[in-house]
């Protein structure tokens, strides 16, 4: 299997990748950031230059300063991957100040949209690398606050012919060695209550969509809820109260 990883920061599951039992068999892997290698280093240290030390071992690639929303500009037009991962994606804080700067977003919650729309236009670009008919585009998103705003499992939708076609629980445990990293420095965060998001070009056969339910792994013990907000009430009132609030206004609007 190909593959090929995109945003890795410190390259740590792209390593992971060699050793887990979860992981595909690969015959070639393509692992990149959107750092300069020098930015990278500075940002994580010797832990990502000894990361990158050991994918060089094992005969893969490793590349620097690929923005996996344009993917067209490093590949040539024939490149087939069979999995390309998107690890935990969050904008980069200088992409930001840029967009605010620009007046595209404000620096409140207009940053939703900015995750919203790297992911999409990553999909958008990743589509046209993947091989049929068995490629995956598989996307780890926290699930929770503000990650879950991001709707990742409606995303696809933006990037035809894709389709969602799974979602899983991910579990780091899965993947020794994997430390999942902030875009602005050598800091930890935790990637448990995190989903893996699996899309691809499904035959017209298999071509239901796979729907992910917003209450997820929880049952859905009241009848009165707010999808947008996903949320739960006990009466109509308690909902119309809902409804009034700044929190609902802002997240109607994202929608």
């Amino acid at each position: 299997m190909s593959v090929l990883l995109v945003g890795d920061g410190n390259f740590s599951f792209s390593r992971s990748l060699c050793t887990s039992p979860a992981a595909p068999s690969i015959s070639s892997l393509v692992a990149t950031s959107y750092d300069s290698k020098s930015s990278l280093l500075k940002k994580y240290g010797d832990g990502a230059q000894s990361n990158i030390d050991a994918l060089l071992a094992c005969g893969w690639v490793v590349r620097h300063e690929v923005d996996g929303r344009n993917l067209e500009r490093y590949f040539p037009d024939d490149t087939r991957f069979d999995y390309i991962y998107f690890m935990h994606p969050l904008v980069d804080p200088d992409d930001r100040v840029r967009l605010v700067f620009d007046g595209k977003i404000n620096n409140g919650e207009d940053i939703v949209v900015a995750n919203r729309l790297l992911i999409a236009d990553f999909l958008r670009s990743a589509k046209h690398f993947l091989s049929h008919p068995h490629g995956e585009i598989r996307v780890a998103c926290k699930d929770t606050y503000p990650y879950t705003w991001w709707r990742v499992s409606q995303l696809g939708k933006l990037a035809r012919p894709l389709k969602l076609k799974d979602v899983e629980l991910f579990r780091n445990e899965d993947f020794p060695g994997y430390e999942p990293r902030t875009v602005e420095m050598d800091k930890a965060f935790p990637s448990s209550k995190s989903k893996m998001y699996k899309f691809a070009v499904l035959k017209e056969a298999d071509g239901v969509e796979f729907e992910e339910q917003w209450y997820g792994e929880k049952e859905l013990k009241l009848q009165i809820v707010c999808s947008i907000c996903e949320k739960q009430f006990t009466s109509e009132a308690d909902k119309a109260r809902h409804l009034k609030t700044e929190k609902h206004h802002i997240r109607a609007k994202l929608e």
